[in-house]
């Protein structure tokens, strides 16, 4: 065989190989092993000993070596960067002779890439993402024909770069939005604003491989924030997590309604304040506005990316994350105030009769499957028809108010007030001994006895009569404890009224408890 039919039938094995490696990189799920492919069909094409492949981040950073083939002394461990200050961010390809000056800016590349080596720029929609770099080529210097292959392997290789990122964007889109699928499938399975809350925080952590993610609301009134949603930050950070509006970066968000992407939390950037990131690993930090119909209601804070510092692409997540986590939060508050609405009595702003039944079936099964104690409680304002009658139904209203106001104050959160009808309320005391239950009672009863109700240029007196049934001891059915308690609450005031009125048993059961601490105003009824 003569010499130029072995010569092309070796550069149609040569086609052959490329064409092959070409296949492997198209297959490739990721930016490193598809341009790792392209390296080695870069010195396929130029006879060379070396190829390596840097790749910028984001535009204007530094380039790191994500991809080398053949004699590279370096391991996969070592971070090899071009700074961005470098003459690496000029777009024309170069070639670097033996005697090139040693402050180019390329001395921490490996050894084969600083000496007879061929650079060329990756570019994509005009921008360069990267340098395509071979080494060791035959002669010291690549001729005509090797220059134009690596220019074609360099458009390759940003056309796979280019394709690859787009593939991982449209995945992390498809992230985003099954992760805020999931935020809208819990709101419409609860109407707690905190659990749609700590949702967004624990789903955008995940999404982003961050260490801290934080929620803070906007109160109007005080143009203050608050975390009122965390993962990853220190629990006493999160009870003083208060901020005015236009103080430090949180604060500086909500004042503009701008997003504040910092590269260093220590450093002051456009008249903002640093914070104390000792807590961190990383200092990035991506700050964005969360805003409804228009409005503010908080910030949305990401700190501390677990594998590197944040991008653009995280901060554009972010920002799309954020968007879809205002409307999320804002349905939630709406369909809370509409159940709020619908479930409280306008007047007194206690719960309404029919919630108070539905909530105590849910709390005596509850303290049935626990084997707790709880209380019912029926409230009766005495001589309330003689206080309309002689001041007026508006006079009335606000005693209906006050004394609403002094039952909600004087209990605990996880229990129940109800007004229950008229002038009688309703209250459910969780977790309770006899004991306790009767001297909570006794202080409501002191309380409205010593309050005073205006009435124009006169203020109001008024007493209250009480009815107490406990749970298991007096009933442990819902209705059955409505009865007994109102049975209870007729014989205060067949008793002469201003009094607490409970049976035998329970008052055997708060005497055995402890000695008493004083003299009450309850009674036994049999």
């Amino acid at each position: 065989m003569d010499t130029t039919a072995m010569e092309r039938n070796e550069r149609i094995d040569q086609l052959m190989t490329v064409l092959r490696l070409m296949g492997e990189a198209q297959e490739a799920s990721s930016v490193g092993p598809a341009l790792k492919v392209v390296a080695e069909i870069a010195a396929l094409l130029t006879n060379s000993s070396s190829a390596g492949i840097f790749v910028a981040e984001e535009q204007g950073g530094e380039m790191r070596l994500v991809a080398q083939f053949g004699q590279v002394a370096t391991t996969a461990s070592e971070d090899i960067l071009l700074r961005p200050s470098s003459w690496v961010r000029s777009r024309e390809s170069r070639f670097i002779p033996r005697d090139q000056d040693e402050n180019s800016g390329i001395k921490d590349v490996p050894e084969a890439f600083r000496h007879d080596a061929y650079w060329v720029p990756l570019v994509s929609s005009g921008e360069t993402i990267g340098r395509l770099v071979v080494g060791g080529l035959p002669g010291g210097r690549p001729d005509r024909t090797a220059m134009e292959f690596l220019r074609l392997t360099a458009a390759y290789a940003s056309s796979l770069i280019s394709g690859l990122r787009l593939r991982a964007a449209l995945y992390q889109r498809v992230a985003v939005l099954t992760a805020l699928a999931q935020v809208s499938h819990t709101l419409s399975a609860t109407l707690d604003v905190n659990r749609v809350l700590n949702l967004i925080v624990e789903s955008l952590a995940r999404l982003v491989d961050v260490a801290a993610c934080s929620i803070m609301l906007l109160d109007r009134e005080r143009q203050e924030l608050k975390i009122h949603a965390a993962v990853g930050v220190p629990e006493d950070v999160v009870k003083n997590s208060v901020r005015k509006v236009g103080e430090g970066i949180s604060g500086r968000v909500a004042a503009t309604g701008k997003t504040i992407f910092l590269r260093d939390v220590n450093m002051a950037q456009d008249g903002i304040s640093g914070c104390n990131s000792s807590r961190y690993q990383r200092k990035s930090c991506i700050c964005v506005p969360l805003k409804a119909r228009g409005e503010l209601i908080g910030v949305l804070n990401v700190n501390d990316k677990k594998t590197r510092d944040f991008t653009g692409e995280d901060l554009n997540l972010v920002e799309l994350f954020a968007a879809q986590a205002a409307v999320a939060i804002d349905n939630a508050r709406v369909h809370g105030l509409l159940w709020k609405t619908s479930v409280t009595d306008g007047l007194t702003q206690t719960f309404v009769h029919t919630y108070f039944q539905q909530r105590l079936a849910e709390l005596v099964r509850l303290a049935a499957e626990t084997r707790g104690r709880l209380a019912v409680v029926m409230v009766d304002l005495d001589h309330f028809k003689a206080v309309n009658d002689q001041y007026g139904h508006q006079v009335g209203d606000a005693v209906l108010q006050g004394t609403a106001a002094l039952l909600r104050r004087a209990v605990r959160s996880v229990d129940l007030v109800a007004r229950y009808g008229g002038e009688e309320f309703a209250i459910v005391l969780s977790e309770v001994s006899p004991r306790i239950a009767l001297a909570i009672c006794e202080r409501l009863r002191r309380n409205i006895e010593q309050a005073r109700f205006p009435a124009g240029d006169r203020q109001v007196a008024i007493t209250a009569s009480f009815g107490v049934a406990m749970f298991p001891v007096d009933a442990q059915e819902p209705t059955a404890l409505v009865e007994v308690a109102d049975r209870h609450l007729y014989a205060s005031k067949q008793a002469g009224r201003n009094r607490v009125t409970c049976s035998r048993a329970v008052i055997e059961m708060a005497m055995s408890e402890a000695p008493a601490s004083g003299a009450t105003r309850s009674d036994a009824s049999a």
